[in-house]
Formats: C-alpha cells, sequence, structure tokens
C-alpha cells in the first residue's frame, strides 16, 4: 500500500487529474505512466510519494524502496519488479509493459 500512497492520495483528491493520466495512457498504451504524469500532475508519483513519506516522517527503508533514485540497488530492484509485475498482470497477460519490466 505505501508503494500506491501517492497515487491513492490523488485518485482520492483530485481524481480527474487521475483519469487524465489515466485515459492519455489507455490512448497510448506504450506510453509510461511516469512520462505522462508530471504533464498532468506537475511531478511524477515517485516523487510525490516520497515527499509524503518524508512528511510522515516514515523510516528511510520505506523511502528507499519507491524512491527512484535507489532503483539499481538489489533489494529495491526486487521489490520494484514484483509490485510492476503485479500492477501489469492485473491488466492481463498481454499488457503493453509487461516486456518492458
Amino acid at each position: 500500500m505505501l508503494n500506491h500512497v501517492a497515487e491513492l492520495l490523488v485518485w482520492v483528491f483530485a481524481p480527474a487529474l487521475s483519469l487524465d493520466v489515466q485515459s492519455i495512457q489507455q490512448s497510448y498504451p506504450r506510453a509510461r505512466r511516469r512520462d505522462i504524469q508530471p504533464s498532468i500532475l506537475g511531478i511524477t508519483l515517485n516523487e510525490l510519494g516520497v515527499a509524503i513519506m518524508r512528511k510522515w516522517q516514515l523510516s528511510s527503508l520505506k523511502r528507499r524502496l519507491i524512491d527512484d533514485a535507489h532503483a539499481d540497488t538489489p533489494q529495491i530492484k526486487n521489490v520494484v519488479f514484483a509490485v510492476n509485475l503485479a500492477r501489469h498482470l492485473g491488466n492481463g497477460v498481454d499488457d503493453a509493459a509487461l516486456p518492458d519490466d
């Protein structure tokens, strides 16, 4: 859940923005959400999530787990792979983002 806290909060407090991101992604299935988000939200959900966790004073390990700046460490790679795989498989085995992962 912490990995998606920013996305959940945007859906709750700014659902129109989330729908805009979703609409663009549906129109361009090969586009990555992280590339679409700044044009709609002014920030990526990853950056927003890290800022929220910092504000909530969560542990540095929890922040590192979702922070793209630490994506090269083996521990983080495993978590990111598992989360992305689960999210993409939720759209079916033909999800366009699966080969990228």
